[in-house]
């Protein structure tokens, strides 16, 4: 099974398909385990489901202060 360090580094290999078949049910494993690794997880698919969203031109400073506001708040839960 794959160590925290170790699921951080491939997580972006895992959700780009790049991640061969052992590892990959390695990580899976892991992400079933270990609680901290799968809030990581989800928060990075969080992210990256916001970011493309987000239209070509750069948001305000209300919007980057919102998204500041929602991830402190969500950091301060999962702690």
């Amino acid at each position: 099974m794959m160590t925290c360090q170790q699921v951080g580094a491939r997580v972006r290999d895992h959700e780009e398909g790049r991640l061969p078949g052992p590892a990959r049910w390695s990580l899976r494993l892991h992400l079933l385990m270990c609680v901290h690794c799968r809030r990581y997880f989800q928060q990075l698919r969080a992210v990256s489901s916001l970011l493309q969203a987000q239209p070509a031109e750069p948001p305000g400073p209300a919007v980057e202060d919102a998204a500041l506001a929602a991830f402190r708040t969500g950091r301060r839960s999962s702690e």
